[in-house]
């Protein structure tokens, strides 16, 4: 009976998805009785949204087991019932509060629209979550939390929201990683949990990974796992390209190459920008040019292969156009596409046009054999003022 109640307060693999999900969940439940009082769970709702719960009921008995699960089912089934998020956390409060016994449930209920990467969620007694920009450091969110589910009758839930844009994560967790003390009894999440987050390999490590290394720092913090009575975390991810911010690291060799290329595609993509706009995987389509320039590579703009460095593509567009052009516009969404290597001293014929904002370049070089297409570019601008 244990080990089912424990098996039951797990998520599902969420279903498969072509093209997969514009975001990565995963959950780590730290155990040390047979029984198990906190979870963690994840499912799709509706009109692309994924529902979030972390929860936690105070102690360890029997009576408390049976009550995180149904509980955790009350709370499932309010979310998946169509309701707003307030209104589904309001009826499950009511719901168990009705259910009586003297427990209640500490739990954080969110939601994310994979679509705009809002995300609302509701607090009811559990910790504040940390947040970690794009590449940047773990930080609390706003410490709003109310009354845990079933404790009043009379509670009004607010939503708190979050924009989350490409890379960002979410790190969740259950009060009972506060009780994880050192031996001044400090407790692991006051400082120390953002310091362990904020590692190097744990920041741009796998979320998998991260769970697993933040608990065994937890582990070593303590100094002995008896004197841990368990937790869960939950670490979210948000996948999807932002049309506000966005950025890509790059090396200065092919698999750089590989990787702008994928990245400036899914930025249109993420734009609206699809069909004969895009370039397909062998390269951009020929079209007719309205100018035509030639210039030669240069050695200082080689890359450590000794081919023309991928920025370099970016500075000739700009080169073709005028100052006056670049003072009044801003590049807004530019796409590459890399056909044959250029090397120090090649003449390149640029063919070129610009017509409302919208640049199509392609560069060319004469070969034994015939004229190779180097690469072909495409970029929109934006008038400023």
């Amino acid at each position: 009976l244990a080990r089912q109640l424990n098996v039951s307060l797990l998520p599902k693999a969420l279903p498969e998805r072509e093209g997969g999900y514009p975001f990565e969940v995963q959950g780590y439940l730290e155990q040390t009785q047979e029984l198990s009082c906190c979870f963690y769970d994840y499912f799709l709702l509706d009109g692309e949204r994924l529902c979030l719960l972390l929860g936690e009921v105070p102690g360890h008995g029997t009576p408390q087991v049976i009550y995180t699960a149904m509980a955790q089912a009350t709370i499932k089934s309010q979310m998946r019932s169509g309701q707003p998020l307030a209104a589904a956390v309001t009826a499950a409060n009511r719901q168990l509060y009705e259910a009586g016994g003297g427990l209640s449930i500490q739990v954080l209920a969110g939601v994310l629209e994979w679509s705009t990467g809002c995300f609302s969620y509701i607090n009811a007694g559990q910790k504040v979550p940390l947040l970690m920009r794009s590449g940047e450091y773990y930080e609390w969110g706003r410490d709003v939390s109310y009354a845990p589910l079933g404790q009043s009758e009379n509670v009004l839930y607010q939503v708190e929201e979050l924009e989350l844009r490409q890379g960002d994560r979410l790190l969740f967790h259950t009060r009972g990683l506060d009780e994880v003390q050192d031996r001044d009894g400090v407790p692991f999440a006051r400082e120390q949990l953002r310091i362990a987050l904020n590692g190097k390999e744990s920041r741009l490590g796998d979320l998998g990974g991260q769970l697993r290394a933040l608990s065994a720092a937890a582990g070593a913090y303590a100094g002995r796992t008896s004197s841990i009575e368990g937790y869960a975390l939950m670490a979210l991810e948000y996948r999807r390209r932002d049309k506000a911010q966005a950025h890509c690291l790059l090396t200065p060799d092919a698999a750089g190459s590989s990787a702008l290329a994928k990245f400036l595609r899914g930025q249109l993509e993420a734009n609206g920008i699809r069909g004969g706009e895009l370039a397909n995987p062998t390269g951009i389509a020929p079209r007719a040019y309205d100018n035509q320039e030639r210039r030669r590579v240069r050695y200082s703009e080689l890359d450590c292969n000794g081919h023309l460095s991928n920025t370099k593509y970016l500075n000739w567009m700009e080169d073709l156009l005028p100052a006056q052009w670049h003072r009044n516009h801003m590049l807004s969404q530019v796409h590459v596409c890399y056909i044959n290597e250029a090397t120090d001293n090649q003449e390149i014929t640029l063919n070129w046009t610009l017509e409302d904002g919208a640049m199509a370049l392609e560069g060319r070089r004469d070969s034994e054999a015939a004229v190779q297409r180097v690469f072909a570019l495409r970029a929109l601008y934006r008038q400023l003022g």
